[in-house]
């Protein structure tokens, strides 16, 4: 069905309001659902976003907006998975979109390009970073951090946590997680460390985004 002609202004203002969304959305062949556009719109307002969304459905194209953004504004983007297999992935994937001079890849096994623009590595390569050298982020735009549901987990959560709840910067932050019965939980527990609050959409839907005001 053709839109109505308020339709079709209503889409004219948002694209007018978030040009570099709708840059990025028309790289794929697909229309965005809401909850992934309403994720990017938030980024390019300057907010940072929690997206919470069953496996498969699209969440990280949240996460790779923030690797767009950082590309469109001359800042940096440190993309975070929890497993090496996951960071190899991914750094194919956004070598594939930005070429090897403009994206590096920090894991146990790997260092290459670390001084790049955007640099996917795993969580605890992050961890790390933060207390060992702290100079490196000095001009870090975005954090993703994808599978942040571990923060659940014994022996690893508390990598998560650290970051999630008691770190500050300037940074805006993207955080994925598959579909939780309590993703408040998360919004209140950064909501009292960040520096900018965090606030959580009163209607709660299989597509879920919280973003930190």
């Amino acid at each position: 069905m053709d839109a109505s002609p308020a339709e079709r202004m209503a889409a004219a203002r948002a694209r007018a309001r978030h040009p570099l969304t709708s840059q990025f959305a028309e790289q794929y062949s697909f229309p965005f659902d809401d909850f992934q556009r309403a994720g990017c719109q938030s980024l390019e307002d300057g907010r940072s976003v929690l997206v919470a969304a069953p496996t498969g459905a699209g969440k990280t194209i949240v996460g790779e907006f923030a690797a767009f953004l950082a590309d469109h504004t001359g800042t940096r983007c440190f993309y975070t998975t929890p497993i090496k297999a996951l960071s190899n992935q991914k750094y194919q994937e956004m070598v594939k979109t930005y070429g090897p001079s403009h994206v590096g890849l920090l894991t146990g096994d790997s260092s290459i390009n670390g001084d790049a623009p955007i640099v996917v590595m795993t969580t605890e390569v992050l961890r790390n970073m933060i207390y060992a050298n702290p100079d490196a982020i000095k001009e870090l735009g975005y954090v993703v951090m994808d599978e942040v549901h571990y923060l659940a987990d014994k022996f690893r959560g508390a990598v998560w946590k650290r970051y999630s709840f008691t770190y500050r910067n300037g940074f805006r932050s993207c955080l994925c997680q598959r579909r939780s019965p309590m993703p408040r939980s998360l919004a209140n527990g950064s909501s009292q460390c960040a520096v900018r609050p965090m606030w959580f959409s009163p209607n709660y839907v299989p597509f879920l985004s919280i973003n930190i005001s």
